[in-house]
């Protein structure tokens, strides 16, 4: 007989330590997603508490999960789609889970939140160590110059990390300090100290979600606007004078690429030549060569299939195709951007699930910025999925283990924040 008690409470303690094991890659996280499912669906049916499955942004999430699995089964590579449609479902139930903890009184909140600060901590310090010295304290030198990674080692995430949770961390941070005179003081030292390891980091894509986050924050009711301002001004003359690739990575980079990025796309020797009309007639040029031809072929994809797609998690498998190949560097895993790997994996149809989404969270978001009704927890949390879905972003794959983790984990809380308040 399982204490459920015992059981629970270690699961809570699992759940606090994602933010440190995200650290360390996907499996471990993964892990504690597929664990926490199953033992919540063993709850679930042991009592007979069907009612925890009776929820509105599960049923949104479950409907999607049916049409997953349905495209995938219609898709040409319908294996290996499966392998990702069947189990996606994980995540549906682990955010329910954490909705369930939430509602136990077991201090998830405190305890996330006290993981969360030591991790962002490690890596705010690491990787300025990695900067001054080379090396960062366990050894790691950076894969790449002007590319600090601390403890990613060769992937070159530590931005995207810090960009893309640091709206839910703030979230955790308006909960627990909430009667604290101090907050808004740290509010801005988190801020700064994310925007400079974000900086050090070089990944211009993680400056541009933080860019916008702080777009949102200062249109926003809180306070301190001025101080925060003037911290970012003296962050970015600093690394003007002391940070050589700073100016070279953020500011002349982009405007080469789309200078000269087009051309050097035409002079490939491996442009397919029913293809390079596509780069004739675009001036703009994305981000960098290989993104641009990676949603260029998404493109393709898309208007081959333009209903059902290609098929969940199948961009890997049909890019090398010659309709939608456009050079010999031009196929990944996945297109880089969520937009695009729904509509080219799923078609118009997966595409008004997240049509539904967007306008859900992004119409709180205005009203928020004109109206002020919302608390600072809430504006944070909706804040989180604003800047994680925005249209225009590359991203990480949607059907990534690790990528799906960073967004569902908050959704537990905003899920969780949204019934309390409609019961009270």
């Amino acid at each position: 007989m399982i204490n459920f008690i015992t059981a629970e409470k270690v699961f809570v303690y699992l759940i606090a330590l994602l933010p440190v094991l995200l650290v360390t890659g996907p499996f471990l996280p993964d892990l504690i997603v597929v664990l926490s499912s199953f033992f919540f669906l063993y709850i679930v049916f042991k009592d007979k508490k069907f009612y925890l499955l009776k929820n509105k942004y599960f049923i949104f999430f479950t409907f999607f999960w049916i049409y997953l699995i349905l495209n995938s089964i219609l898709s040409v590579n319908y294996l290996h789609s499966l392998k990702s449609s069947v189990p996606f479902i994980r995540f549906g139930i682990f955010f329910l889970f954490i909705n369930y903890l939430l509602n136990k009184n077991y201090n998830l909140i405190k305890k996330l939140f006290i993981v969360f600060s030591f991790t962002l901590l490690c890596l705010h310090i690491d990787i300025i160590i990695q900067f001054i010295f080379g090396k960062n304290i366990i050894g790691l030198e950076p894969i790449l110059k002007g590319r600090y990674s601390s403890f990613f080692g060769d992937e070159s995430i530590v931005g995207s990390y810090i960009s893309r949770t640091l709206p839910f961390y703030l979230a955790l941070m308006a909960l627990i300090l909430k009667k604290d005179n101090k907050k808004l003081f740290l509010t801005l030292a988190v801020l700064i100290l994310s925007l400079n390891s974000v900086i050090l980091s070089g990944e211009r894509m993680s400056l541009a979600i933080l860019i916008f986050f702080f777009a949102i924050y200062f249109f926003s009711k809180f306070k301190f606007k001025l101080y925060f301002f003037l911290g970012i001004l003296i962050l970015f003359s600093i690394n003007l004078k002391y940070n050589k690739t700073f100016v070279e990575r953020f500011i002349q980079a982009p405007i080469d690429y789309q200078n000269k990025s087009v051309n050097k796309l035409l002079s490939y020797e491996n442009v397919l030549p029913q293809n390079k009309e596509i780069f004739i007639n675009r001036k703009f040029t994305a981000y960098n060569v290989f993104y641009h031809s990676h949603f260029l072929s998404a493109y393709l994809m898309f208007k081959d299939k333009y209903i059902f797609g290609q098929g969940v998690n199948n961009f890997r498998l049909v890019c090398d195709d010659q309709k939608f190949l456009i050079h010999d560097k031009s196929c990944s895993t996945h297109p880089h951007n969520i937009l695009l790997q729904i509509l080219s994996e799923t078609g118009l149809l997966g595409f008004i699930f997240l049509v539904f989404f967007l306008v859900y969270f992004y119409k709180k978001l205005f009203r928020e910025i004109f109206l002020f009704k919302m608390e600072e927890y809430e504006f944070y949390l909706v804040a989180f999925f604003c800047v994680n879905f925005f249209p225009l972003f590359s991203s990480g794959s949607i059907f990534n283990n690790w990528f799906c983790l960073l967004l569902f984990l908050p959704l537990g809380f905003y899920v969780n924040y949204q019934y309390k308040n409609t019961n009270d």
